[in-house]
């Protein structure tokens, strides 16, 4: 009989919190090596010792990173007071059969659908093709850091992967170029930083001396004329607090930055700022989008399923009740 946790040789609190976890911030690096943090979906898998994440064909981008540089990062965060662990992970992109994904995705989401929807019927949201086509991201983790009690300050704990872990290969990539990516509107930095910063203190992800983009929660932050004043806990996974990083306020905005060591912790200069999804930006368009987004996510879905020569996966009449 298989096992429940995740990872039944770690300790009771960290397999707890990965294993119920169904949100993570999820890291991947750019060709340019830049760390580009997003909060999205996971599914710990008892069975193989993983954890996969899930994205949308038509905003691909994340999964485009993970087969090009396999090594990610995840941070899952318990109930206040309980552990944060944080995982570097071997990637592998599975989007070889976009209507398995889809079935899958559906199920796995059936329970929640009251509440993603707020409140719409399926027959009301079942149209949502652009949600309900994946892929997913399946990580096997090669070293886990947590802090019991959720105490960053402190130096994390350790745990490695045995020797002779393996990695599942991703799904060969689909050929042709990527189908280029809608323009989305991108916000003045300056204007959006004024916004994010009354929110939950932001998640930063640096690239490690490993190569892995960590993420770690930050205690406060400031405001600065050139960008942000960061608080970061003393325990931190990176080697030093320097570096092309980006700071993510929960899909809110996403600036990337220069970050460089400072009293209390460091500085962030920001470059630039990632176009919003309307999706992350107003979750009533995950369903209901705009004329124009529809459009824009309808074009990059068919554009991605051309590449794989698939057609638009067959979403059930009713909802799966297993």
């Amino acid at each position: 009989m298989s096992s429940t946790r995740p990872f039944p040789d770690l300790p009771e609190e960290v397999a707890e919190v990965v294993g119920r976890s169904s949100l993570c911030e999820f890291a991947t690096l750019t060709a340019k090596g830049i760390p580009l943090d997003t909060p999205l979906s996971c599914l710990p898998n008892a069975d193989h010792g993983t954890v996969e994440v899930t994205t949308g064909l038509a905003y691909p981008a994340k999964a485009e990173r993970a087969r090009r540089n396999p090594r990610v990062g995840m941070l899952h965060e318990g109930r206040r007071g309980g552990a944060v662990v944080a995982i570097r992970a071997l990637a592998a992109v599975h989007d070889a059969d976009v209507q398995e994904n889809a079935d899958r995705f559906i199920r796995w989401a059936a329970p929640s659908v009251g509440r993603l929807s707020r409140g719409k019927s399926w027959k009301e949201i079942r149209g949502a093709v652009w949600y309900w086509s994946r892929i997913f991201i399946e990580c096997t983790p090669v070293q886990v850091l947590w802090w019991p009690t959720g105490d960053t300050d402190r130096q994390p704990q350790r745990w490695e992967a045995p020797p002779g872990t393996t990695v599942r290969a991703s799904d060969p990539p689909p050929p042709g170029p990527p189908s280029p990516a809608p323009r989305w509107p991108v916000a003045d930095w300056s204007e959006r930083a004024a916004e994010v910063v009354a929110m939950d203190p932001p998640h930063l992800a640096l690239v490690d001396g490993q190569g892995f983009p960590l993420v770690l929660r930050v205690r406060a932050v400031e405001r600065t004329e050139t960008g942000f004043r960061l608080d970061v806990p003393a325990g931190h996974p990176w080697p030093e607090l320097s570096g092309v990083g980006s700071l993510s306020f929960g899909g809110r905005g996403t600036f990337v930055g220069q970050v460089e060591p400072g009293s209390g912790g460091a500085t962030f200069a920001v470059e630039r700022i990632l176009p919003d999804l309307p999706l992350v930006i107003d979750s009533a368009q995950v369903f209901e989008p705009s004329p124009e987004t529809r459009k824009n996510l309808m074009e990059r879905l068919a554009g991605e399923l051309a590449r794989r020569r698939q057609s638009v996966p067959h979403i059930p009449e009713s909802l799966p009740t297993s």
